[in-house]
C-alpha cells in the first residue's frame, strides 16, 4: 500500500489531522462484517480459536481471526450476514469456558464494551402472545439494554412457553430477575426474567468470569471447617478414620465416600472413630495405625470426588467395590439353586485402540466380564489395520465398522457368533443399529451403538437420521453409548453451566420416540478430565424392552485405560 503526503491543518499553533468520512468509509465497510470474540479465563492460541470457528461456526466460510493483545480477538467474516448468523446460534463455549461475541463498532473500546457490556440471550417465560410483536419485545428488551434480535421460534411463534431475545447489556449492575410492564388499560405486570448464561462481574478488580468477594467467602468457610490452631509452626487437628464397613456408601453407586464434618465442632478426643495428629511441615504421620484395609484417594486419579482441603477421602477395597457391581437378583422366580447364565453386552468409548496395552487389557476385560456382544466406540484405527487387531482382542468373533461413513475410525461392533448374532442395517457416522438375536432362548431386540460427534450443529443430523431408523419400532429397542451431550443441569459436575441450547435437541428426539433411560447403577458420571465431571454415556430403551425386561438394570462399570465408563447390559436368564 502506498501512501502519499496531504498536508496537514494548523490550527492556533498547532498541527491537527482531519479525517474525514470519506476517508475510512471503505474500511469502516470492512470492518462492519467482523466480531470481537473474548474467552473468558483464558486466552486461547490463534489456531485454537481457528479451529473452534471450523467446528463450532461451520457453515461459515473461513473467516480471519486476528489476535490483539488486550487479549481478545478480531474475528472477520466474509459477510454481514454470516456476522449475523454466528452472533444468532449462540451462546458458545470454548474448553468449558463461555465465549463473549460481540459486533465490530466505530470506536470500539474492548475494556468498556467486552467486559462491561455483553449480549446475552434473555427468555420471557409465559409472556402473553399479543406482547409477541416486534414493536413490544423491542420495548421490552429496551428496559434491559439494547434489545438486537428476537430468535427464529420467537419470529414465528414456534414455541410459545417464552419469548428469546439477544440483548446488550451492562454486567457491572446487577441482572434483574423480573421488569413491570403496563398494559394498555393500565395494569401491571411483573414480568419474570430469565438468562441463558448469567456472567459474573468483579466490582473488585472489573474483570469479567469471577468475584473476589466469593472466593474470599469459601476461603473463610475452608478455613472454619479446618480445625484447629497453630502455635510454633505446629498445626493440630482432628481426623476421623472411616471404615468401609461400617460407614454409609454413597447412595448414588459410586465407590467413593466424602468425610462430612461435623457441624457441632470438635468432639472428645475418647471416641473410638477420632485420634489426635501433630502435622509438621508439609505432612504428618497417623500416630497408631489400625490395619484397616483403607487408602488415601490420589486426587489426581481420573475418577475421584471433588472435596475441600479440609476433608479426606477414603476409598473402599476392591472386593467391596466388586461386591456392589454385581448384577441384582431381583424378580427372580422358580429354583432358586439353580445356576443362571450371564452375558453382558458393553458399549464403551476407549479412546484409542493402537496401544499394544489397551489391546490386552480390553482382551482380559472382556474374559473377566463374560461379554457376548461388544461396540468399540473412538477406536482411532485406520481400516487398513483393524482386522489384524481385531483378531488380536476378539480371537474368532465376528465384526462390522463404519469406515464407510467415518474413514478414522469411530464404531467396531464385535460379538460372539457362538451365543449371539448381530445383523446390521444401518450404518451411520455416528452410530450403527441392527438387531441382536440370543441363540439359546430366540430373543431378539433392536440394539444401537452411538458415538455422537462433539458439535451441536453436527449432533442434530444424529438425532434426525436415527429417528428415522427407529421410527414406528414395535419391539424392544436398545441405544447405549456415548452421545457427547447432557439432559439435564445435574449431570455435569464442575463445568459451566447447563445452557438450554445444548441440551434441548437431546430432549426432543428422546420425548419424540418413546425412550427413556434405562436404570442404571454404579458411577453417577460416566466421563471426566480430571476436572469436569459428566454423564455423556446413557442406556435409552423403548417402551417395549421394558416390559419384555422390566427389572433389568445397567451398569456404568470402572473406567481402566479410558476416560469414559463401559456401560454394560446384562442378558440375564436361566
Amino acid at each position: 500500500m502506498d501512501l502519499t503526503y496531504v498536508p496537514p491543518v494548523i490550527q492556533e499553533g498547532e498541527v491537527v489531522v482531519q479525517i474525514l468520512e470519506e476517508d475510512i468509509a471503505e474500511e469502516k465497510q470492512k470492518w462492519n462484517r467482523a466480531l470481537i470474540m473474548y474467552v473468558v479465563g483464558n486466552t486461547p492460541t490463534i489456531g485454537a480459536v481457528e479451529r473452534f470457528v471450523a467446528a463450532q461456526w461451520g457453515k461459515v466460510r473461513k473467516p480471519k481471526v486476528l489476535y490483539h493483545s488486550d487479549r481478545y480477538f478480531t474475528i472477520l467474516l466474509n459477510s454481514v450476514k454470516e456476522r449475523d448468523e454466528v452472533l444468532m446460534n449462540g451462546p458458545y463455549t470454548m474448553n468449558s469456558r463461555p465465549v463473549i461475541l460481540k459486533a465490530w463498532a466505530e470506536g470500539f473500546d474492548f475494556n468498556e464494551e467486552v467486559l462491561k457490556t455483553i449480549l446475552l440471550w434473555v427468555k420471557f417465560p409465559k409472556l402473553p402472545l399479543n406482547y409477541w410483536s416486534n414493536k413490544a419485545l423491542s420495548k421490552i428488551g429496551s428496559g434491559l439494554g439494547k434489545p438486537l434480535y428476537a430468535d427464529t421460534c420467537t419470529t414465528v411463534a414456534d414455541r410459545i412457553s417464552y419469548a428469546r431475545v439477544l440483548i446488550e447489556m451492562d454486567i457491572t449492575r446487577t441482572l434483574p430477575g423480573t421488569i413491570k410492564l403496563i398494559d394498555p388499560n393500565g395494569k401491571v405486570i411483573e414480568q419474570m426474567v430469565q438468562y441463558d448464561w448469567k456472567p459474573q462481574y468483579c466490582q473488585t478488580c472489573c474483570q469479567t468470569g469471577h468475584s473476589c468477594h466469593n472466593m474470599k467467602v469459601q476461603k473463610q468457610e475452608v478455613g472454619q471447617q479446618t480445625y484447629g490452631m497453630q502455635s510454633q509452626g505446629k498445626i493440630w487437628k482432628v481426623v476421623r478414620i472411616l471404615d468401609p464397613k461400617t460407614d454409609k456408601i454413597d447412595t448414588r453407586g459410586r465407590f467413593l465416600e466424602q468425610l462430612e464434618e461435623d457441624s457441632d465442632g470438635i468432639q472428645s478426643n475418647n471416641s473410638k472413630y477420632e485420634q489426635w495428629q501433630l502435622a509438621k511441615g508439609k505432612s504428618a504421620t497417623k500416630k497408631n495405625g489400625d490395619g484397616r484395609d483403607e487408602m488415601e484417594v490420589n486426587t489426581g486419579n481420573a475418577f475421584t470426588a471433588l472435596v475441600d482441603t479440609a476433608q479426606r477421602l477414603v476409598q473402599m477395597t476392591r472386593e467391596q467395590d466388586k461386591e456392589r457391581e454385581q448384577p441384582r437378583d431381583r424378580g427372580r422366580r422358580g429354583n432358586t439353586n439353580q445356576k443362571a447364565i450371564m452375558m453382558n453386552i458393553i458399549v464403551w468409548n476407549v479412546r484409542g485402540m493402537n496401544k499394544v496395552y489397551k489391546q490386552k487389557e480390553l482382551k482380559t476385560f472382556i474374559r473377566e466380564n463374560k461379554v457376548v456382544l461388544i461396540a468399540v466406540l473412538e477406536n482411532r484405527v485406520k481400516e487398513t489395520k483393524a482386522e489384524s487387531i481385531i483378531k488380536k482382542i476378539f480371537n474368532n468373533w465376528r465384526w462390522i465398522a463404519n469406515y464407510s461413513q467415518a474413514p478414522r475410525g469411530r464404531i467396531w461392533i464385535a460379538w460372539d457368533q457362538k451365543k449371539v448374532d448381530f445383523e446390521g442395517y444401518k450404518m451411520h457416522q455416528q452410530y450403527i443399529i441392527g438387531e441382536v438375536t440370543e441363540r439359546q432362548n430366540g430373543n431378539k431386540f433392536r440394539f444401537g451403538a452411538v458415538y455422537g460427534m462433539h458439535t451441536i450443529q453436527d449432533r442434530k443430523r444424529l438425532w434426525e437420521d436415527m429417528e428415522k431408523a427407529i421410527v414406528g419400532a414395535t419391539d424392544p429397542c436398545v441405544l447405549m453409548g456415548d452421545y457427547n451431550t447432557i439432559l439435564t443441569s445435574e449431570d455435569r459436575a464442575q463445568g459451566t453451566q447447563v445452557q438450554e441450547f445444548e441440551v434441548k435437541d437431546f430432549k426432543v428426539f428422546i420425548w419424540r420416540n418413546g425412550l427413556t433411560e434405562l436404570k442404571r447403577v454404579g458411577r453417577k458420571y460416566t466421563w471426566t478430565n480430571n476436572h469436569v465431571h459428566s454423564k455423556i454415556d446413557r442406556i435409552l430403551v423403548n417402551a417395549a424392552r421394558i416390559q419384555k425386561w422390566p427389572v433389568m438394570e445397567g451398569r456404568a462399570l470402572q473406567p481402566g485405560f479410558s476416560d469414559h465408563c463401559p456401560l454394560s447390559l446384562p442378558m440375564d436368564y436361566e
